[in-house]
């Protein structure tokens, strides 16, 4: 179970700083809602101000602090630039705000139609079932169960990535099966404060996986991989790693390719679960890596699937 923890101190210390705006050189800004806006209230300390100020009643809540409170990727950029202790509990704090605006109900009309369509269809766009029904492949007992998440099941390009990904599987010869009606598992409930439906989502898909004896995941999706490894407790592995393991035991063969590569990390792989390496080597094993940041903890981190919701919303 999810539990909620009170940040009213956290929040008094907060939003009197603003160190975690810039980095040390103040050549860009960090956070991507207060890059888009420019308005304190869009960067964290302005969104620790109206949280205060709401716990206090001193402001009445409405659709215009909603979507200030929805506006934040999660990305976790704060977190790495804060100099207190609380630092990792930041982020948390706008997700326990959005909770508390759940359990009102109290949220934005497209952050609830989101939540609808999640409860319904187990994807947030109310998209029809069997996505992966054209893999044709259906788990059964195989060694891993993908998962491919909304993102590769919908989403055109998304969806070419995943199909690559499925054929180096076959030429590596792994045994692994899918769900046709796979359903999303819920991380971005969690991050949007929907705390019993994310629990509805994980008991469904738990379920499911007992049935059919679900031992090991595998998934190409970084925010899923967030949510198998740290709140249903599962065995997962996201595909970076999965690839570099079998390039690197020579169960998969690559050539290289011409030109210089690169790659940005998505923020649920890099700042929420700490993997930098494997997607760096699997690159540099295939062409001339290029790092386009010193540390790849505080670069301006992907942020894609929050994106791909949150600019269906409204205020994005």
């Amino acid at each position: 179970m999810l539990e909620k923890v009170n940040y009213a101190e956290i929040v008094h210390r907060c939003f009197r700083c603003g160190y975690c705006k810039f980095p040390s050189d103040y050549s860009e800004i960090n956070c991507p809602s207060y890059a888009k806006y420019r308005f304190e209230t869009y960067f964290s300390g302005g969104r620790m101000w109206l949280i205060r100020a709401w716990m206090n009643n001193e402001i009445e809540w409405s659709e215009h602090l909603g979507e200030i409170m929805y506006s934040c990727s999660t990305c976790r950029n704060c977190v790495e630039r804060c100099v207190f202790k609380f630092n990792e509990q930041v982020v948390d704090v706008f997700i326990a705000a959005r909770s508390d605006m759940v359990e009102r109900g109290q949220v934005p009309k497209k952050v609830g139609e989101f939540f609808s369509n999640l409860a319904k269809f187990g994807n947030p766009w109310g998209y029809a079932a069997k996505r992966l029904e054209w893999v044709g492949r259906d788990y059964t007992k195989n060694e891993f169960l993908l998962h491919a998440g909304c993102v590769a099941a919908y989403d055109d390009r998304a969806k070419k990535s995943l199909k690559a990904l499925l054929k180096l599987l076959d030429v590596a010869g792994v045994d692994y099966g899918v769900f046709s009606d796979e359903i999303c598992e819920g991380n971005e409930a969690v991050i949007m404060g929907e705390f019993g439906l994310f629990e509805q989502l994980m008991e469904q898909n738990r379920k499911r996986f007992e049935e059919k004896g679900v031992k090991k995941v595998l998934t190409p999706d970084p925010h899923a991989f967030n949510a198998f490894r740290n709140y249903y407790g599962l065995d997962v592995v996201h595909h970076t790693q999965f690839l570099w393991n079998l390039v690197n035991n020579g169960e998969l063969k690559v050539g290289r390719v011409e030109g210089k590569l690169t790659y940005h990390d998505p923020c649920f792989l890099g700042r929420w679960n700490g993997v930098y390496e494997e997607p760096r080597k699997l690159l540099s094993r295939i062409g001339s890596f290029y790092e386009n940041a010193k540390k790849p903890q505080r670069f301006l981190l992907l942020r894609g699937r929050e994106r791909k919701f949150l600019h269906r919303l409204p205020w994005w």
